[in-house]
């Protein structure tokens, strides 16, 4: 379970039933990740967001995005719409659907992925709520869990990665392996264990507390603009040094400014030299931007 423990800070109670239930009942043969965010290059916005409720990936078996919607849930066809307890909710079908296509193009960023088939699937739960009738065409039997199947996620979770695998054949059966060396690397992109830890700190309350720090960066994955303010060594060149290096890992160019020149050669010496992981001073940047453009540039007199 990624992470190994449920959240405080989860409201759903739907999440948080079949949180519990995964964990009591998929073997360690299944890793489930809880609440995933991340990002995808685009060329024409910079970046695109993505995220899902649940990723459970399996050997042999594939990845399954699962989209979960609480409370007493109804779908009116006329209007094209879906309720939970009468208020409307996003078509939770075209969630999962466009979750699942995201984080494909993510993994499909990566070497290791690029030229792999990837078994992957979505599925929708309904936990509270036992579904009856007819629902629209992208939502299929296969891909719903309701509360009659809460005590049988192990073969649901197969059933519907086997669905998935049917509906959509390797067109080249050699490079159809998904192992458990492939869960390592979807671990690697999703839930990294790696952390950068400040040097010449050894005590474990600036440890712990620097993990706390750290879940911040995994919370606002998908937040472009964020405001962090706290006094000096609260650890927030910390935080912009680890999303420094996640961006740089998934692709990105980055730009990491300051402006003291004793913390940017700290920077610099803590990310060691990674292509398109730039840092400067706010005036290093303008001097070479001024170059760049054949601009006069005048330095400032003083200051650090």
């Amino acid at each position: 379970m990624f992470p190994e423990k449920l959240r405080s800070d989860v409201k759903s109670n739907a999440e948080k039933l079949l949180y519990k239930a995964l964990q009591e009942q998929l073997s360690d043969s299944f890793t489930v990740f809880h609440q995933v965010r991340w990002q995808v290059r685009n060329l024409r916005n910079g970046a695109r967001d993505g995220e899902a409720d649940f990723v459970i990936a399996c050997p042999n078996l594939g990845i399954l995005i699962v989209e979960v919607k609480g409370g007493e849930i109804r779908y009116n066809g006329r209007a094209d719409q879906w309720y939970s307890n009468n208020d409307s909710v996003k078509d939770p079908f075209k969630q999962a659907c466009d979750s699942k296509y995201s984080l494909l193009s993510r993994l499909r960023e990566l070497s290791f992925w690029k030229n792999s088939w990837i078994p992957i699937g979505h599925a929708v739960a309904f936990p509270n709520v036992e579904v009856n009738g007819s629902l629209p065409l992208d939502a299929p039997r296969e891909i719903i869990l309701d509360c009659t199947q809460l005590n049988n996620l192990s073969g649901w979770v197969q059933a519907v990665l086997n669905y998935w695998r049917g509906q959509n054949p390797p067109q080249n059966p050699s490079r159809s392996k998904f192992d458990a060396n492939s869960v390592k690397e979807l671990i690697k992109v999703i839930a990294p264990i790696d952390r950068v830890l400040p040097p010449r700190h050894n005590d474990d309350a600036f440890k712990d507390l620097t993990e706390q720090q750290i879940s911040i960066v995994d919370f606002l994955a998908n937040h472009r603009r964020v405001a962090i303010s706290g006094c000096a060594g609260s650890g927030k060149t910390l935080l912009a040094l680890e999303k420094a290096r996640r961006l740089n890992e998934q692709g990105f160019s980055v730009l990491l400014t300051c402006y003291n020149k004793g913390l940017a050669t700290f920077m610099s010496q803590s990310v060691n030299w990674k292509p398109n992981l730039h840092i400067y001073t706010f005036h290093a940047l303008c001097e070479k931007l001024f170059k760049k453009y054949a601009w006069t540039y005048s330095p400032p007199s003083s200051g650090s």
